[in-house]
């Protein structure tokens, strides 16, 4: 007998399906199921709510693909910022003395965030400080305006990316509730038919079997 109220999303759906594609398909079941009250627009509602909780579920899986695949790109942008953003840090500190200004408008005191955004908006105002004062960069080892510039490309790229992953996430949390809310409405009406079902075919425990409403 199916559990309605407990049962998997995917043991639901063969429950549901079950349930009332066969009992559309026969008529005697039909004409029953008629007499209490079950005509077949409701055997047709049970049946649209069960197509649209298959066609979410496939959204959901190509929604939440899009999501982790937006995940791996934003935090390899961020890797590669963070990368480059501690090694020309390490390089600016040996340019300029602690007491320096340059060390402090470049703030080169104390270590890189750990937060994505953090990491992000540090190494931004890094670049940026460096773009808008290219004098400050010709003492840094290893850093041009030219590679300034690529650098600073690199975390608008990491922003870019953490926003589509952003978009992606809130594209997968709207399918989700709305596929919660069909899947709860799915298994209210296929409860509700099974039950009156039941009571309508007391005397026919083969078309109760044929509705998968017989005991397991």
């Amino acid at each position: 007998m199916p559990n309605w109220s407990r049962s998997p999303i995917d043991t639901l759906v063969l429950d549901a399906r079950r349930l009332y594609v066969n009992a559309k398909g026969d008529p005697e079941i039909v004409t029953e199921l008629a007499l209490y009250k079950v005509p077949e627009a409701t055997l047709d509602e049970g049946l649209a709510l069960l197509q649209s909780v298959q066609a979410l579920t496939g959204t959901l899986g190509g929604e939440t693909t899009d999501k982790v695949r937006a995940t791996g790109t934003v935090n390899r942008a961020t890797d590669a910022v963070e990368d480059d953003f501690a090694g020309d840090r390490d390089m600016a500190r040996t340019a300029y003395p602690r007491t320096s200004e340059e060390y402090s408008s470049l703030q080169l005191r104390g270590d890189i965030p750990e937060a994505r955004a953090d990491i992000l908006g540090a190494a931004a105002e890094f670049y940026d400080t460096l773009l808008s004062r290219p004098d400050l960069i010709d003492p840094i080892p290893g850093l041009t305006p030219e590679v300034v510039a690529a650098r600073r490309a690199a975390v608008g790229t990491a922003e870019d990316a953490d926003t589509d992953q952003a978009d992606e996430t809130g594209d997968v949390r709207g399918v989700s509730e709305g596929r919660q809310k069909t899947v709860a409405d799915l298994r209210t009406h296929a409860s509700t038919t099974a039950r009156v079902a039941k009571r309508a075919l007391a005397k026919r425990p083969d078309l109760l079997a044929k509705l998968g409403l017989t005991p397991r």
